[in-house]
Protein backbone atom coordinates (compact mmCIF):
# COMPACT_ATOMS: atom_id res chain seq x y z
CA UNK A 1 0.00 0.00 0.00
CA UNK A 2 1.41 3.43 -0.89
CA UNK A 3 2.11 5.70 2.01
CA UNK A 4 -0.44 8.37 2.35
CA UNK A 5 -0.42 12.01 4.17
CA UNK A 6 -2.35 12.45 7.74
CA UNK A 7 -5.60 12.01 7.91
CA UNK A 8 -8.73 14.40 7.64
CA UNK A 9 -11.49 14.97 9.20
CA UNK A 10 -15.04 12.60 9.19
CA UNK A 11 -18.52 13.12 10.71
CA UNK A 12 -21.06 10.98 11.61
CA UNK A 13 -25.10 12.19 12.02
CA UNK A 14 -27.66 12.28 15.32
CA UNK A 15 -30.56 10.30 15.02
CA UNK A 16 -32.53 13.83 13.50
CA UNK A 17 -29.82 12.96 11.01
CA UNK A 18 -28.02 16.49 11.60
CA UNK A 19 -23.94 16.67 11.06
CA UNK A 20 -22.17 16.80 14.15
CA UNK A 21 -18.82 18.77 14.05
CA UNK A 22 -16.31 17.16 12.14
CA UNK A 23 -13.61 15.95 13.57
CA UNK A 24 -9.73 14.21 12.80
CA UNK A 25 -9.33 11.32 12.08
CA UNK A 26 -6.23 9.42 13.44
CA UNK A 27 -3.24 9.89 11.24
CA UNK A 28 -1.80 5.97 11.22
CA UNK A 29 -3.92 2.67 11.43
CA UNK A 30 -2.93 -0.31 12.51
CA UNK A 31 -4.72 -3.51 11.36
CA UNK A 32 -4.25 -6.69 13.92
CA UNK A 33 -5.87 -9.74 12.60
CA UNK A 34 -5.32 -13.60 12.29
CA UNK A 35 -3.51 -15.24 9.37
CA UNK A 36 -4.73 -18.46 9.85
CA UNK A 37 -7.13 -21.04 11.92
CA UNK A 38 -10.97 -21.15 11.04
CA UNK A 39 -11.14 -17.15 11.50
CA UNK A 40 -8.79 -16.65 8.83
CA UNK A 41 -11.19 -16.12 5.63
CA UNK A 42 -13.80 -13.81 8.36
CA UNK A 43 -10.41 -11.83 8.51
CA UNK A 44 -9.78 -11.81 4.87
CA UNK A 45 -13.10 -10.11 4.47
CA UNK A 46 -12.79 -7.53 7.05
CA UNK A 47 -9.38 -6.45 5.92
CA UNK A 48 -10.61 -6.14 2.43
CA UNK A 49 -14.06 -4.54 3.67
CA UNK A 50 -11.76 -2.18 5.61
CA UNK A 51 -8.75 -1.30 2.54
CA UNK A 52 -12.48 -0.55 -0.13
CA UNK A 53 -13.63 2.09 2.42
CA UNK A 54 -10.07 3.30 2.76
CA UNK A 55 -9.44 3.38 -1.32
CA UNK A 56 -13.57 5.08 -1.32
CA UNK A 57 -12.22 8.33 0.89
CA UNK A 58 -9.96 10.82 -0.45
CA UNK A 59 -6.68 11.01 -0.66
CA UNK A 60 -6.16 13.81 1.49
CA UNK A 61 -8.36 11.99 4.05
CA UNK A 62 -6.91 8.57 4.23
CA UNK A 63 -4.72 7.61 7.81
CA UNK A 64 -1.35 5.72 7.26
CA UNK A 65 -2.47 2.14 7.14
CA UNK A 66 -0.38 -1.30 8.79
CA UNK A 67 -0.58 -4.56 9.07
CA UNK A 68 -0.01 -7.05 11.90
CA UNK A 69 -0.98 -10.21 10.92
CA UNK A 70 -0.84 -13.43 13.54
CA UNK A 71 -0.75 -17.08 13.73
CA UNK A 72 -0.97 -19.81 15.95
CA UNK A 73 -2.99 -17.01 18.37
CA UNK A 74 -0.04 -14.75 19.02
CA UNK A 75 -1.87 -12.00 19.30
CA UNK A 76 -0.06 -10.13 22.03
CA UNK A 77 3.51 -10.29 20.04
CA UNK A 78 1.09 -8.80 17.17
CA UNK A 79 -0.72 -6.10 19.05
CA UNK A 80 2.97 -5.04 20.82
CA UNK A 81 3.92 -4.89 16.92
CA UNK A 82 1.00 -2.79 16.15
CA UNK A 83 1.70 -0.08 19.18
CA UNK A 84 5.76 -0.28 18.07
CA UNK A 85 4.67 0.69 14.87
CA UNK A 86 3.74 4.58 16.06
CA UNK A 87 0.10 3.83 14.95
CA UNK A 88 -2.11 6.32 16.49
CA UNK A 89 -5.16 3.58 16.64
CA UNK A 90 -5.54 0.06 16.45
CA UNK A 91 -7.92 -2.11 14.90
CA UNK A 92 -8.70 -5.72 15.85
CA UNK A 93 -8.33 -8.33 17.10
CA UNK A 94 -11.29 -10.19 15.54
CA UNK A 95 -11.90 -13.42 17.76
CA UNK A 96 -13.51 -13.47 21.17
CA UNK A 97 -10.90 -15.15 22.81
CA UNK A 98 -7.99 -13.19 21.31
CA UNK A 99 -9.61 -9.90 22.42
CA UNK A 100 -9.36 -11.70 26.38
CA UNK A 101 -6.05 -12.51 26.09
CA UNK A 102 -5.67 -8.33 25.46
CA UNK A 103 -7.94 -7.62 28.27
CA UNK A 104 -6.26 -8.85 30.63
CA UNK A 105 -3.03 -6.69 30.40
CA UNK A 106 -5.20 -4.18 31.54
CA UNK A 107 -5.43 -0.65 29.99
CA UNK A 108 -4.90 -0.45 26.21
CA UNK A 109 -1.75 1.63 25.36
CA UNK A 110 -3.66 2.74 22.23
CA UNK A 111 -7.50 3.55 21.42
CA UNK A 112 -8.24 0.01 19.85
CA UNK A 113 -11.57 -0.93 18.04
CA UNK A 114 -11.78 -4.80 18.61
CA UNK A 115 -13.93 -6.23 16.10
CA UNK A 116 -15.67 -8.47 18.62
CA UNK A 117 -17.19 -8.11 22.68
CA UNK A 118 -16.19 -9.10 25.78
CA UNK A 119 -18.26 -11.66 27.63
CA UNK A 120 -21.08 -10.47 29.44
CA UNK A 121 -20.11 -8.52 32.79
CA UNK A 122 -17.03 -8.59 31.52
CA UNK A 123 -14.52 -5.26 32.47
CA UNK A 124 -13.69 -3.04 29.61
CA UNK A 125 -10.05 -1.93 30.11
CA UNK A 126 -9.25 1.86 28.82
CA UNK A 127 -9.23 2.67 25.74
CA UNK A 128 -11.00 -0.50 24.53
CA UNK A 129 -13.95 -0.14 22.01
CA UNK A 130 -16.14 -2.99 21.16
CA UNK A 131 -17.72 -3.67 17.59
CA UNK A 132 -19.22 -6.22 16.21
CA UNK A 133 -21.93 -8.25 14.73
CA UNK A 134 -23.60 -9.66 18.01
CA UNK A 135 -26.83 -11.56 17.32
CA UNK A 136 -28.04 -10.08 20.71
CA UNK A 137 -28.34 -6.46 18.94
CA UNK A 138 -30.64 -7.88 16.53
CA UNK A 139 -32.51 -10.39 19.74
CA UNK A 140 -33.50 -6.88 21.22
CA UNK A 141 -34.64 -4.96 18.45
CA UNK A 142 -36.45 -7.37 17.62
CA UNK A 143 -38.25 -7.15 20.90
CA UNK A 144 -38.98 -3.71 21.05
CA UNK A 145 -40.08 -3.87 17.16
CA UNK A 146 -43.12 -6.44 18.18
CA UNK A 147 -44.23 -4.43 21.09
CA UNK A 148 -44.21 -1.04 19.00
CA UNK A 149 -46.38 -3.41 16.42
CA UNK A 150 -48.81 -4.15 19.46
CA UNK A 151 -47.80 -8.05 20.07
CA UNK A 152 -48.05 -9.47 23.42
CA UNK A 153 -47.02 -13.16 23.37
CA UNK A 154 -44.00 -14.19 21.72
CA UNK A 155 -43.26 -17.95 20.97
CA UNK A 156 -39.74 -17.91 20.54
CA UNK A 157 -37.72 -20.34 18.04
CA UNK A 158 -33.83 -20.96 18.70
CA UNK A 159 -31.54 -23.89 17.82
CA UNK A 160 -30.90 -25.74 21.34
CA UNK A 161 -27.17 -24.88 21.37
CA UNK A 162 -25.55 -22.44 23.16
CA UNK A 163 -25.39 -19.55 20.47
CA UNK A 164 -29.26 -20.32 20.12
CA UNK A 165 -29.75 -20.38 24.23
CA UNK A 166 -28.05 -16.86 24.24
CA UNK A 167 -30.37 -15.15 21.40
CA UNK A 168 -33.16 -16.93 23.29
CA UNK A 169 -32.40 -14.99 26.59
CA UNK A 170 -31.46 -11.86 25.13
CA UNK A 171 -34.73 -11.85 23.16
CA UNK A 172 -36.79 -12.56 26.64
CA UNK A 173 -34.65 -10.06 28.53
CA UNK A 174 -35.75 -7.46 26.40
CA UNK A 175 -38.92 -8.92 25.54
CA UNK A 176 -40.51 -9.33 29.03
CA UNK A 177 -38.83 -5.91 30.50
CA UNK A 178 -41.27 -3.77 28.23
CA UNK A 179 -44.26 -5.92 28.99
CA UNK A 180 -44.46 -8.92 26.95
CA UNK A 181 -45.08 -12.13 27.27
CA UNK A 182 -42.84 -15.19 26.34
CA UNK A 183 -44.89 -18.36 26.03
CA UNK A 184 -42.89 -22.20 25.80
CA UNK A 185 -39.49 -21.46 24.00
CA UNK A 186 -39.43 -23.84 20.64
CA UNK A 187 -36.04 -25.81 20.40
CA UNK A 188 -35.53 -26.55 16.37
CA UNK A 189 -35.42 -30.36 16.20
CA UNK A 190 -35.90 -32.85 13.52
CA UNK A 191 -39.25 -32.41 12.61
CA UNK A 192 -40.62 -28.82 12.04
CA UNK A 193 -44.06 -30.02 12.30
CA UNK A 194 -43.02 -30.20 16.15
CA UNK A 195 -44.08 -26.74 16.46
CA UNK A 196 -47.90 -26.79 15.05
CA UNK A 197 -48.16 -28.96 17.96
CA UNK A 198 -46.27 -27.18 20.22
CA UNK A 199 -47.78 -23.79 19.17
CA UNK A 200 -51.56 -25.40 19.25
CA UNK A 201 -51.15 -26.66 22.59
CA UNK A 202 -50.48 -23.08 24.61
CA UNK A 203 -52.68 -21.95 22.69
CA UNK A 204 -55.15 -24.46 23.58
CA UNK A 205 -54.35 -24.00 27.25
CA UNK A 206 -54.89 -19.90 26.81
CA UNK A 207 -58.28 -18.10 28.14
CA UNK A 208 -58.27 -15.69 25.91
CA UNK A 209 -55.94 -14.14 22.65
CA UNK A 210 -56.54 -11.61 20.16
CA UNK A 211 -55.43 -12.13 16.79
CA UNK A 212 -52.50 -10.64 15.87
CA UNK A 213 -50.98 -10.16 19.51
CA UNK A 214 -49.22 -13.59 19.34
CA UNK A 215 -45.90 -13.72 16.74
CA UNK A 216 -42.66 -15.93 16.25
CA UNK A 217 -39.66 -14.69 16.97
CA UNK A 218 -37.33 -16.35 14.63
CA UNK A 219 -33.56 -16.91 14.82
CA UNK A 220 -31.72 -20.02 13.07
CA UNK A 221 -29.35 -20.54 10.61
CA UNK A 222 -30.29 -20.33 7.07
CA UNK A 223 -30.61 -24.08 6.30
CA UNK A 224 -33.32 -24.35 9.41
CA UNK A 225 -35.04 -21.68 8.88
CA UNK A 226 -35.71 -22.89 4.69
CA UNK A 227 -37.13 -25.82 6.61
CA UNK A 228 -39.32 -23.99 8.55
CA UNK A 229 -41.06 -21.86 6.68
CA UNK A 230 -43.80 -24.12 5.01
CA UNK A 231 -44.74 -24.86 8.98
CA UNK A 232 -44.25 -21.53 9.91
CA UNK A 233 -46.69 -20.28 7.21
CA UNK A 234 -49.38 -22.40 8.52
CA UNK A 235 -49.19 -20.61 11.96
CA UNK A 236 -51.36 -17.44 10.02
CA UNK A 237 -48.55 -15.50 12.77
CA UNK A 238 -46.12 -12.76 11.75
CA UNK A 239 -42.49 -13.56 12.04
CA UNK A 240 -39.59 -11.69 13.26
CA UNK A 241 -36.63 -13.39 12.16
CA UNK A 242 -32.56 -12.31 12.36
CA UNK A 243 -30.60 -11.99 9.34
CA UNK A 244 -28.87 -15.19 10.09
CA UNK A 245 -32.09 -17.34 8.23
CA UNK A 246 -30.66 -15.39 4.51
CA UNK A 247 -28.05 -17.31 1.97
CA UNK A 248 -27.73 -13.92 0.41
CA UNK A 249 -29.06 -16.73 -2.92
CA UNK A 250 -31.86 -17.18 -5.02
CA UNK A 251 -32.62 -19.39 -2.50
CA UNK A 252 -34.22 -16.87 0.00
CA UNK A 253 -36.85 -16.68 -2.56
CA UNK A 254 -38.15 -19.23 -0.47
CA UNK A 255 -38.78 -16.89 2.84
CA UNK A 256 -41.50 -14.97 1.40
CA UNK A 257 -43.67 -13.66 4.07
CA UNK A 258 -40.78 -13.83 6.51
CA UNK A 259 -39.89 -10.11 8.22
CA UNK A 260 -35.92 -10.06 8.93
CA UNK A 261 -33.60 -7.54 10.60
CA UNK A 262 -31.14 -7.16 8.28
CA UNK A 263 -28.20 -4.74 7.87
CA UNK A 264 -28.43 -1.63 5.11
CA UNK A 265 -25.60 -3.07 3.46
CA UNK A 266 -27.84 -6.15 2.22
CA UNK A 267 -31.43 -4.40 2.53
CA UNK A 268 -31.40 -0.69 1.71
CA UNK A 269 -27.81 0.32 0.91
CA UNK A 270 -27.07 4.44 0.72
CA UNK A 271 -25.48 5.29 -2.79
CA UNK A 272 -22.31 5.38 -1.74
CA UNK A 273 -22.78 1.66 0.25
CA UNK A 274 -24.23 0.23 -3.33
CA UNK A 275 -21.33 1.35 -5.10
CA UNK A 276 -18.91 0.13 -3.16
CA UNK A 277 -20.55 -3.10 -2.31
CA UNK A 278 -21.30 -3.95 -5.77
CA UNK A 279 -17.37 -3.26 -6.87
CA UNK A 280 -16.32 -5.86 -3.73
CA UNK A 281 -18.61 -8.61 -5.16
CA UNK A 282 -16.90 -8.03 -8.17
CA UNK A 283 -13.62 -8.13 -6.92
CA UNK A 284 -14.54 -11.35 -4.68
CA UNK A 285 -17.80 -13.11 -6.00
CA UNK A 286 -17.46 -16.39 -4.13
CA UNK A 287 -16.01 -15.41 -1.04
CA UNK A 288 -18.43 -12.10 -0.96
CA UNK A 289 -21.56 -14.55 -0.91
CA UNK A 290 -20.22 -16.47 2.19
CA UNK A 291 -18.86 -12.86 3.87
CA UNK A 292 -20.73 -10.58 2.61
CA UNK A 293 -21.34 -9.09 5.91
CA UNK A 294 -18.32 -9.25 7.08
CA UNK A 295 -17.12 -6.86 4.71
CA UNK A 296 -19.22 -4.62 6.00
CA UNK A 297 -18.20 -5.00 9.45
CA UNK A 298 -14.71 -3.79 7.80
CA UNK A 299 -16.09 -0.73 5.85
CA UNK A 300 -17.75 0.29 8.93
CA UNK A 301 -14.67 -0.36 11.20
CA UNK A 302 -12.97 1.91 9.00
CA UNK A 303 -15.66 4.44 9.63
CA UNK A 304 -15.96 4.17 12.88
CA UNK A 305 -11.87 5.26 13.30
CA UNK A 306 -12.39 8.63 13.26
CA UNK A 307 -16.07 9.13 15.00
CA UNK A 308 -15.63 6.61 17.98
CA UNK A 309 -14.57 8.90 19.83
CA UNK A 310 -16.65 11.18 19.00
CA UNK A 311 -19.46 8.88 19.50
CA UNK A 312 -18.66 8.53 23.21
CA UNK A 313 -18.58 11.98 24.14
CA UNK A 314 -22.51 12.35 22.80
CA UNK A 315 -25.26 9.57 23.67
CA UNK A 316 -27.03 11.06 21.25
CA UNK A 317 -25.24 10.90 18.64
CA UNK A 318 -25.34 7.85 15.69
CA UNK A 319 -23.05 6.57 12.40
CA UNK A 320 -25.42 5.48 9.60
CA UNK A 321 -23.06 3.01 8.10
CA UNK A 322 -23.12 -0.03 6.52
CA UNK A 323 -24.29 -2.22 9.18
CA UNK A 324 -26.39 -0.02 10.54
CA UNK A 325 -27.36 3.08 12.27
CA UNK A 326 -24.13 2.94 15.14
CA UNK A 327 -24.06 3.88 18.89
CA UNK A 328 -21.92 3.85 21.66
CA UNK A 329 -23.14 2.52 24.80
CA UNK A 330 -21.79 3.62 28.35
CA UNK A 331 -19.16 0.06 28.06
CA UNK A 332 -17.76 1.56 25.06
CA UNK A 333 -19.62 -0.89 22.74
CA UNK A 334 -20.89 -0.30 19.34
CA UNK A 335 -25.00 -1.28 19.35
CA UNK A 336 -26.04 -1.72 16.26
CA UNK A 337 -30.01 -1.02 14.69
CA UNK A 338 -30.65 -2.65 11.47
CA UNK A 339 -33.44 -1.97 8.56
CA UNK A 340 -36.97 -4.58 8.46
CA UNK A 341 -37.25 -6.49 5.03
CA UNK A 342 -38.78 -9.16 3.22
CA UNK A 343 -38.28 -11.14 0.13
CA UNK A 344 -39.88 -10.10 -2.79
CA UNK A 345 -39.00 -13.12 -5.31
CA UNK A 346 -35.25 -12.92 -5.32
CA UNK A 347 -34.94 -9.58 -4.14
CA UNK A 348 -34.47 -8.71 -0.44
CA UNK A 349 -36.43 -4.99 0.22
CA UNK A 350 -36.58 -3.00 2.76
CA UNK A 351 -40.29 -2.63 4.15
CA UNK A 352 -41.83 0.57 3.20
CA UNK A 353 -43.91 0.62 6.64
CA UNK A 354 -41.81 -0.44 9.71
CA UNK A 355 -44.87 -1.36 11.21
CA UNK A 356 -45.90 -5.23 10.21
CA UNK A 357 -49.48 -6.55 9.54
Amino acid sequence: MPPSPEGGVQSTENQEGKALHAVRAPSSVAIVLPLDGAAAPAAVAVQNGFLAAWYATPPSERPTVTFHPFAGGAVEMAYQGAVESGASFIVGPLGKEELQTLAKRGAFPRPTLALNYLPDGAPAPTQLYQFGLAPTDEAHQSAKQAWLDGRIRAFVVTPKDEWGQRIRQAFRTQWEAIGGTTQYPIDLDEQPEALLTAIAEVRGRATYYKPGEDFIFLAAPSEWAHRLVPVLQQTGMSVYATSHILTGTPQDAELSGIHVLEMPWMASPSPVDARLRAEIAQQWPTHFVTYRRLYALGVDAFRLVGVVQQLESNANARLQGATGSLALDNKRCIVRQGVWAHMEGERLLPLSNTRMP
